[in-house]
């Protein structure tokens, strides 16, 4: 829902009048608004959720401002989970192809863009490979940066793996932690969270122990509220992961699969599947098994 549908569906689930949900103020000025007549100040908007007593925060629960975003990610989850579905992908490669024909793309877009290539070209011959040139130009881009919003992260979160390790550290060490943590909101911070975890995954792949240990560090300084809890656990199973993988110690071992266990239980089957996959791969050492066909990263 846009501003305007989210008044009215409060109005109504308050069994409101229109002059009742701006006491004080021009009915029909309210009722411009309501009918998407006259646009919204965010003076006003506060004013109104003050005298209803709505938090801006329960109120943009139910509210988009960006409706073309929130179809966008809609559909580009639905196409993942479901990438046979002929009538959504073809709904899909339009609007990447809208993207790809247009040289001036907002950070918005290219973030979407790029999105699309780096997933969806795995499985669609109609969706392009992220190219060298491309993913050099999103370095130097980000790199130029001195504060860093969510699209930006969005951008960087998909984008790493491609750079050099010499770029993915310099960035790295200019984003994380994210800066004003505290006002960011969530999906912003689930993309910074992404970011490092990924990246410690990433690291463990290639066996570089000292690197993902460095990120681990990294990654502790983030959440300093520590309210994510989802987040402190994946960190801590890194942590126990990397820690086998070096110290070969059952201990850490016996973590990771109580954090799979864990997974199961609160019903999150395919994730925990993923993760077991994911150990099963980087233990083969431990096993005395040959890991040299396993080079790829799963990410999400």
């Amino acid at each position: 829902m846009n501003i305007r549908e989210t008044l009215l569906f409060f109005r109504r689930k308050l069994k409101l009048t229109q002059k009742e949900m701006w006491p004080g103020h021009d009915t029909s000025a309210y009722s411009r608004i309501e009918n998407g007549k006259q646009d919204i100040k965010i003076s006003d908007l506060t004013s109104i959720l003050d005298q209803l007593s709505i938090s801006p925060e329960e109120f943009f629960l139910y509210s988009s401002i960006d409706e073309e975003q929130k179809r966008f990610r809609s559909l580009f989850q639905y196409c993942a989970n479901h990438l046979n579905n002929q009538s959504k992908k073809n709904e899909l490669c339009r609007y990447y192809n809208k993207l790809k024909d247009n040289s001036q793309k907002t950070l918005k877009e290219l973030s979407n863009y790029i999105a699309i290539k780096m997933f969806f070209s795995q499985h669609w011959v109609e969706i392009e490979a992220v190219t060298p040139t491309e993913a050099n130009d999103i370095f130097n881009y980000l790199n130029q940066k001195h504060y860093y919003l969510q699209y930006d992260y969005a951008l960087m979160s998909n984008t790493i793996f491609l750079m050099t390790d010499e770029q993915s550290d310099h960035l790295i060490n200019k984003v994380i932690p994210i800066e004003d943590e505290e006002n960011r909101n969530t999906t912003t911070k689930q993309f910074a969270y992404n970011l490092i975890t990924n990246l410690i995954t990433l690291k463990l792949f290639n066996k570089d122990y000292e690197k993902a240990k460095k990120y681990l560090i990294l990654a502790k300084k983030q959440n300093k509220e520590k309210q994510d809890y989802k987040y402190r656990m994946e960190v801590e199973y890194l942590n126990n992961l990397c820690s086998y993988l070096t110290k070969g110690n059952y201990q850490y071992i016996r973590k990771v699969y109580d954090y799979i266990h864990f997974l199961n239980d609160l019903g999150e089957n395919q994730r925990s599947k993923l993760i077991e996959k994911e150990v099963e791969i980087l233990t083969l050492k431990f096993r005395g098994e040959d890991d040299s066909k396993f080079n790829t990263l799963r990410v999400d």
